[in-house]
């Protein structure tokens, strides 16, 4: 009996002390559909080839190259635009239930293609594919689904709303898919066509929804994507035939797009720094669906759009938010104070739930979300506890390649944001930072 006590201790001690190995992910779905590839801007429907070089896009876990991408060059952005225009003619001529049939065609597509989205995502942007099965690809066929079941109400529940035409929308590199989901979904549920500008770090996403969308049946003009740097966003904010403008990311861009539009007859839809959108007016059915009454403009907005020519349906927030109780709810609430996200641990907090959760937030998608705590305040009579829980739990942390299923964080998705991070360390070091 002793020896067999003696035993499971043994055991005990080796599942308690024993180290894990990488447990790793296929991304041969992903890597044999990007194999060779070369993007230039989707047009009308068609892939437009272009002879001139591009960007290469790696691997930022593995420094590989995986696609070039041409940018789109002044008259690919006059080309998009125009058939935007003669698409619009046609597609805002349809019932809702006509254009909610596209998409739903879209979000079924989606679903066919999870395995193929969740790995293109992944090796673009260097995260766990956890990250895009679990919440990207989701909410992006979510959102389809939403806005087709939308488009069929559009003529009883939002009588006398009308498209407004052109959508151009700026994405940022956080969550792409799931970002071009949430403006190209409401935009065409209304009735507009949208001209997609991603992001120059993470393009591939887009690519492979336009890829999609041919499948999907889309009608051609539709949707343009339209790859490149600031200067394809500057072309599209500044171009007459574009009626709106939507952009989510930094809110220092946020603040450009306005600069530069100043004057112009042009909606935004402006989401930046560390919180949500937020609207106080009752017309607003959804501040996100890119529709106009025929006898004024879309409602009026919080906080500072009172004048009728504004051009701003949604202002940039710096430190006032509308968020929902977080799934911490019973011991931490997240809130926004300055343009950061604070997480606050009071000594009725769950500890060890409490620091689980902040490694979860603080690093979901490598820390490069607008949404990511950036501030912890404690409560004073529990500060050591906690952060002796906290030093353990983040030395468990498990860093890999995005296909390893055991790593907690993989590496930024430019070389760039590590230099960056890098500075910042260093000018905290000086500043008496203890590493």
């Amino acid at each position: 009996m002793a020896n067999n006590n003696s035993n499971r201790k043994n055991v005990y001690e080796i599942y308690k002390t024993m180290e894990y190995g990488p447990v790793l992910d296929s991304a041969s779905l992903g890597e044999t559909w990007l194999k060779g590839r070369k993007f230039g801007p989707f047009i009308d429907g068609s892939w437009i080839q272009e002879s001139g070089g591009g960007t290469e896009i790696h691997n930022p876990c593995t420094g590989h190259h995986i696609a070039t991408v041409v940018n789109s060059s002044q008259g690919d952005v006059d080309r998009a635009v125009a058939s935007s225009v003669t698409a619009f003619l046609s597609w805002r001529q349809l019932s809702g239930y006509d254009r909610a049939k596209y998409l739903y065609s879209l979000a079924r597509h989606l679903q066919k293609n999870v395995s193929l989205l969740v790995q293109v995502e992944s090796l673009n942007r260097g995260v766990q594919t956890s990250d895009p099965r679990e919440f990207d690809v989701p909410a992006a066929v979510r959102h389809f689904y939403h806005y087709a079941g939308w488009a069929q109400l559009v003529h009883s529940d939002l009588e006398g709303w009308e498209p407004r035409g052109v959508v151009a929308g700026i994405l940022s590199s956080c969550c792409p898919l799931a970002m071009l989901a949430w403006i190209i979904a409401p935009a065409l549920a209304a009735g507009n066509t949208v001209c997609l500008r991603p992001s120059k770090q993470t393009p591939l996403p887009a690519m492979l929804l336009a890829h999609i969308a041919i499948e999907a049946g889309l009608p051609a003009g539709v949707l343009n994507v339209l790859p490149g740097g600031s200067d394809v966003a500057q072309q599209l904010l500044l171009h007459n035939d574009v009626a709106h403008i939507t952009f989510s990311g930094p809110t220092s861009i946020g603040r450009q797009i306005i600069q530069a539009t100043a004057g112009c007859p042009k909606k935004l839809t402006l989401k930046g720094g560390k919180c949500p959108p937020l609207s106080d007016t009752a017309e607003e059915v959804n501040p996100h669906f890119c529709g106009e009454r025929v006898e004024n403009h879309l409602g009026k907005t919080f906080p500072s759009s009172s004048d009728q020519d504004s051009n701003l349906d949604l202002p940039i927030l710096g430190s006032l938010a509308q968020y929902e109780s977080s799934a911490l709810a019973n011991y931490a609430t997240e809130a926004v104070l300055s343009g950061r996200t604070p997480m606050l641990v009071f000594d009725t907090a769950d500890i060890d739930s409490a620091s689980d959760s902040i490694v979860k937030d603080a690093w979901f998608n490598q820390g490069q979300v607008p949404w990511a705590v950036t501030q912890l305040l404690v409560q004073e009579s529990i500060f050591k506890d906690f952060a002796e829980k906290l030093k353990k739990r983040l030395n468990k942390v498990a860093i890999g390649g995005a296909f390893d299923k055991m790593a907690d964080i993989g590496p930024p998705c430019s070389s760039q944001t590590v230099v960056n991070v890098r500075q910042a360390i260093t000018k905290a070091v000086e500043k008496g930072l203890e590493v």
